[in-house]
């Protein structure tokens, strides 16, 4: 009986000897699979190159740049324009978490995370998406009522969302500036660990690449009248991003997210 076991131990013991790069490079165990799946409603770009310059001589004009290949990296793009109802979405979701902010901040309810885990304080507070807002409770009701227009803007006297305190923060990392080396206002007092004096500046102080950006997302619905002077498009002005009829339409209100004009007779979702 123990001839056999004896057997099995150095069999086990082999193997695990003979598994691995043995002594190899094999990369770094454990890593998750991944695959590449389109997004939805997006389709796929692959990459390519093209010759950008002039395809024949112009006489006329015989300083012409030298035609050149550029290679362009492969990307995603929509199949179709971004509709009034999708943007919507977004709208409603900064009005949602404008809100919960408010709440957050005077203590009504569990709209925010404060703590992880493990009990220990989060550096920003997240927000609760798990706990719905009332908005017809008496604390939330007077809490919020810095969201909705005064009374002397209310059109007919209809308590509609003041858009122009619908604002959207987000961050990003100035990655060229980063990268930038320092020049004469080079620290020489800072060194990294192979003591070279010309290290990224991004090393000393990686805060000052954080970017802090804030927008107002409401789109500027006048845009129909005044970029187009002739024409009689006020019932555009008051339907193309409320009624339901325009939900499927490309969100063409304006060429980008601006602070609001007015919104006089326009219903906000």
């Amino acid at each position: 009986m123990k001839r056999p076991l004896a057997y099995l131990f150095a069999i086990a013991v082999l193997a695990s000897c003979g598994g691995g790069g043995q002594g190899q490079l094999v990369g770094a165990y454990g890593r998750p699979e991944w695959y590449q799946i389109d997004p939805y409603g997006m389709n796929y770009i692959p990459m390519g190159a093209y010759v950008m310059g002039p395809s024949d001589e112009d006489v006329p004009y015989a300083l012409n740049a030298k035609s050149k290949t550029v290679s362009v990296q492969a990307f995603y793009i929509d199949q179709t324009e971004i509709t009034n109802n999708e943007y919507r979405q977004f709208v409603e979701y900064v009005i949602d978490s404008t809100a919960k902010r408010i709440l957050g901040d005077e203590d009504i309810g569990e709209h925010v995370i404060t703590e992880d885990e493990y009990g220990e304080e989060l550096p920003t507070p997240q927000l609760n998406w798990g706990d719905r807002i009332d908005w017809w409770g008496e604390e939330e009701r007077e809490a919020l009522a810095d969201m909705y227009l005064s009374e002397s803007e209310r059109f007919y006297g209809n308590k509609d969302i003041d858009t122009r305190k619908l604002m959207f923060e987000y961050y990003w990392i100035d990655l060229k500036n980063a990268a930038r080396k320092a020049g004469k206002d080079l620290d020489l007092s800072y060194t990294n660990t192979l003591g070279h004096n010309n290290a990224i500046r991004g090393h000393s102080d990686r805060s000052k690449f954080i970017i802090k950006e804030v927008i107002n997302v409401y789109p500027d619905t006048l845009a129909w009248v005044h970029d187009f002077t002739y024409s009689f498009n006020e019932p555009m002005t008051k339907n193309y991003f409320w009624h339901p009829a325009y939900d499927d339409y490309p969100w063409s209100a304006s060429p980008g997210p601006k602070p609001m004009r007015s919104t006089f007779g326009v219903p906000v979702s």
